[in-house]
C-alpha cells in the first residue's frame, strides 16, 4: 500500500540519519513513518520500533530506548521474525551496555551467536564491536581485542566499512596497525568514525594544533554515541561539561536502580590519559 511504502522511505531516511549523527531529524522521520505504518506486515513495525529505540539512544535517552524495545517485546511477536529477533537483541544490548545493565553481554551474545545461524555477518560484527567497546571503555583490553578482531573479521566478510574502521580504531589504541584507516576514515566522512579516529591519535599522543577545534565542531553540530562524547569533552578539559551531561543522562532514568548504574559506569573519564 501507499502507506507502507511511505513507512519504509521515512524508517530509511531515520536510519540515514542515524549515521549522520542527527538524532532530532532521526526522531522526526520515524515518527512519521511509524503514524504512516498499516497493521502489516509486523517484522516492518518490529524494525521501525528498533530503529525508533536506536535514535533514542542516540539522544542519550536510555530508559525511553528500552521502554521502546519493550513494546515490541510484549505487543508484537518480534520473536516470529528471525531478523527482527536478532536486532531487537542487538540494539537492546547496546543500550543496554551504556547504561551499565549488566544483562547487555547476555543480549550481545544471543544476537552474535543469532547472526551466525542467520548468515548475516554484518550483525554479527556489530555484536562483537559493542561487546569490544564494553570492555574496551572498561579497560579490558584483552578481552576488547578479542572481541575487536572478530569484528573487523565479520565486517570484512560483510564488507561493512563503518563497522571494520570502528573496530580498527578501538585496535589501535591497543596497539594494532592502522594500514590505509586514516583514508577509510576520510572516505567515510561519518560523524562518530571521525570522532572515534581524532580521540584515538589524541590518546596516542598524535595531537595537532587544530584538534580541539575539530573536537568542537564534532560536538556543536552532530550528536554522538555517549563515550565519545565524554571523551571529547574531557579531551577539551571541560569536565564540569561531563558531569553535568552524566547528571543530565540520569535524570531521565525513571528507575533508582537504572539510574545508579548508569552514574557508576561512567563516574570515571573514558580513557583520557593527557
Amino acid at each position: 500500500s501507499a502507506d507502507a511504502v511511505a513507512a519504509e522511505a521515512h524508517t530509511l531516511h531515520g536510519r540515514i540519519l542515524l549515521y549522520l549523527g542527527q538524532a532530532a531529524d532521526c526522531a522526526r522521520h520515524l515518527a512519521s513513518a511509524r503514524r504512516r505504518l498499516p497493521d502489516q506486515p509486523e517484522d516492518l513495525r518490529c524494525h521501525l520500533w528498533i530503529d525508533t529505540a536506536r535514535g533514542e539512544a542516540l539522544a542519550h535517552r536510555y530508559a525511553h530506548a528500552l521502554r521502546t524495545l519493550g513494546e515490541i517485546e510484549k505487543s508484537t511477536p518480534v520473536r516470529h521474525h528471525p531478523r527482527a529477533r536478532l536486532r531487537f537483541h542487538l540494539y537492546r544490548g547496546h543500550v543496554r551496555v551504556l547504561v551499565g545493565d549488566p544483562d547487555a553481554g547476555q543480549d550481545l551474545r544471543l544476537a552474535r551467536d543469532e547472526a551466525g545461524r542467520l548468515h548475516l555477518p554484518v550483525y554479527g560484527a556489530r555484536a562483537a564491536l559493542f561487546l569490544g567497546e564494553r570492555a574496551f571503555w572498561r579497560g579490558q583490553d584483552e578481552e576488547a581485542r578479542g572481541h575487536l578482531q572478530q569484528a573487523v573479521g565479520l565486517a570484512q566478510t560483510a564488507r561493512d566499512r563503518l563497522g571494520e574502521a570502528l573496530a580498527r580504531v578501538h585496535l589501535l589504541e591497543l596497539g594494532e596497525p592502522a594500514e590505509d584507516l586514516d583514508r577509510t576514515v576520510d572516505e567515510l566522512d561519518l560523524p562518530e568514525i571521525r570522532a572515534a579516529w581524532l580521540l584515538a591519535n589524541l590518546s596516542l599522543g598524535r595531537d595537532t594544533d587544530d584538534a580541539p577545534a575539530r573536537l568542537e565542531q564534532l560536538l556543536a553540530g552532530f550528536d554522538l554515541p555517549l563515550p565519545l562524547h565524554l571523551r571529547a569533552l574531557y579531551w577539551l578539559q571541560r569536565p564540569a561539561s561531563a558531569r553535568a551531561l552524566i547528571r543530565r543522562v540520569g535524570q531521565r532514568m525513571p528507575q533508582r536502580a537504572m539510574r545508579q548504574r548508569f552514574l557508576k559506569a561512567w563516574q570515571r573519564p573514558p580513557r583520557v590519559r593527557r
